[in-house]
């Protein structure tokens, strides 16, 4: 194990400090009771569109006994002072207010939050080398990729949608952070030489002194070199994607009526693991499914007339539910997954998955991940009903039109495919690479709602030496520092969840990977798998090749 156990840190509370939230800051004040009961924070700054002063009094908030009040991350400096509404006393008494020359910036302390959880300065999350003109720019949109004329290397603040312009051949991020398996990791993965989130503050100005320069750049965690270079950049080369043709067909179908032209490769793949699972080859568990081909999905359209249509493609944008016309289909179907044992859910959830499974998904050279929507959804007709044909409906949503675009797919190729699985809650969810490219099985989990954290847990197994490790600690959105009145640190957000001793977890992980490395031998090729642990069973609800169309 890397990570040894971090205790919690209670800083010694000062007459006054600060907590620096990713959108506000705190100011954290011990109650007097000299002073009063009631105390109002009150906030001068300049405001630049007014260009002006403004005054801002609020009144402050009790927690223990200590005194809050926010001011929001955007006001550069400020004064303030501390007014008793009950008693009429103020805090500086001198009629003077408290001066914060230079407001605490979240993002100045980013680097020291990331090493508190043990998350890397530099984040890969397509490791690699690549040359390239390097453009250092804070705000980057999709506009500006789409004048980029020479491969270059772009360095930016936040993410933005990647049109696949081939001349954008590595992506670094200053600002925005995110799990290196999550779905837009993997679209950035797919389409640059190298990506990476840098929150190293050297490198940062290494980079920036190399703006407008060509360069080559070398990208692993926690390591960034890049150099000037005489050596030409190449541009990124999107192979063409061969669409498997599907024929028609209306009726539900079960894992063993699953065929590769009735269902797309997330339905065709999911069937396979359930086989290797009931024939003991892995030890998972691997929750039940049926099939609605794009036939089935074609008549809930056409049994239905309140359907809003794209004026110029006549394809559905906006399926509402409709009593009167959706009922019925909705009663089979219910019908027909209790028969099959999805619902009533036998597991732990009153929900069930329901997830695209399209034949321009999960291909040989091309993932789409993220490219088709998948929702939760309550059994009954209306929820149902518009899960399905939310799903549905994302094969016109125009991120999905521009990744085809990209690679050259026919709209018309695509063939809609929607899979309703039985829904587990885990205790942790995750996503794992069986090759990271280094020799090294990768995985990303989060124990909880992933959706409240920037940064998830991350295991790595080396394949070469059988070792096990915890890397980093998954890091909350919310994540603070405390300040002292001088602005220095004091403490951090105490560590709910270090997972270094954890022995029956990791025994768990070690389960996990000795059945995913079984997966990739199966299925002859690396492996993108996602799943969930729920007390000591492994549950896998997708496994796909792990892609790199662009090259």
């Amino acid at each position: 194990m890397k990570i040894n156990s971090i205790q919690s840190y209670n800083p010694n509370f000062n007459a006054r400090s600060y907590r620096v939230y990713p959108k506000h800051t705190d100011i954290q004040t011990d109650n007097n009771p000299n002073l009063g009961k009631n105390p109002y924070c009150v906030i001068t700054f300049y405001d630049d569109f007014f260009h002006r002063n403004q005054i801002i009094e609020k009144k402050m908030r009790e927690e223990d006994g200590v005194y809050h009040s926010e001011v929001r991350g955007s006001i550069p400096s400020f004064l303030y002072h501390i007014y008793y509404k009950d008693t009429g006393l103020r805090d500086p008494a001198d009629g003077t207010d408290y001066y914060v020359k230079n407001a605490p910036s979240y993002r100045d302390y980013i680097p020291t939050l990331r090493k508190h959880f043990n998350q890397p300065l530099v984040h890969a999350i397509k490791p690699g080398k690549a040359v390239g003109k390097l453009i250092f720019k804070d705000e980057f949109t999709d506009n500006d990729s789409k004048e980029i004329k020479e491969p270059s290397i772009i360095v930016t603040n936040k993410f933005f949608v990647h049109a696949g312009n081939p001349n954008i051949i590595g992506l670094l991020f200053t600002e925005n952070d995110m799990g290196a398996l999550e779905h837009l990791s993997t679209n950035y993965r797919q389409g640059t030489k190298v990506c990476a989130t840098v929150f190293d503050k050297e490198k940062l100005s290494k980079l920036k002194s190399l703006n407008g320069k060509n360069v080559e750049l070398e990208v692993k965690d926690d390591v960034l070199n890049a150099s000037v270079t005489r050596k030409k950049g190449t541009p990124m080369v999107f192979l063409p994607v061969k669409i498997p043709p599907m024929k028609f067909s209306d009726k539900v179908l079960t894992p063993k009526e699953y065929t590769p032209d009735t269902v797309g490769a997330k339905a065709l793949n999911l069937a396979k693991l359930e086989r290797l699972a009931a024939t003991g080859k892995i030890d998972v568990k691997v929750p039940r499914s049926v099939a609605l081909p794009w036939g089935y999905i074609d008549k809930l359209y056409k049994d239905n007339p309140d359907i809003l249509r794209d004026p110029d493609t006549n394809k559905p944008i906006v399926t509402e539910y409709n009593d009167k016309y959706c009922r019925e289909d909705m009663m089979l179907l219910m019908k027909t997954l209790k028969q099959n044992g999805i619902y009533p859910n036998a597991i732990n959830s009153p929900y069930v998955m329901v997830r695209s499974s399209f034949n321009g998904e999960d291909l040989a050279n091309y993932s789409a991940a993220g490219i088709y929507e998948s929702t939760n959804a309550k059994v009954d007709s209306q929820h149902l009903y518009q899960a399905i044909t939310f799903v549905a409906d994302s094969n016109n949503s125009a991120k999905a039109m521009e990744s085809r675009a990209v690679y050259h797919i026919n709209d018309d190729a695509i063939k809609p495919c929607v899979i309703i699985q039985n829904k587990v809650d885990p205790d942790y969810k995750f996503t794992l690479y069986t090759d990271d490219n280094y020799g090294k099985v990768k995985i990303d989990m989060y124990s909880g709602a992933n959706s409240k954290y920037s940064q998830p847990h991350v295991f790595t197994y080396d394949k070469k030496t059988k070792k096990l490790s915890y890397d980093s600690i998954q890091m909350p959105n919310a994540a603070f520092v405390d300040l002292d009145e001088n602005l220095q640190i004091s403490g951090f957000e105490p560590i709910q969840n270090n997972l270094s001793g954890n022995k029956k977890l990791f025994n768990t992980v070690q389960k996990l990977v000795d059945n995913a490395l079984i997966i990739e031998k199966e299925f002859g090729h690396p492996q993108d798998i996602e799943g969930g642990i729920l007390g000591n069973d492994i549950y896998l609800w997708q496994t796909r090749n792990i892609v790199n169309n662009g090259q």
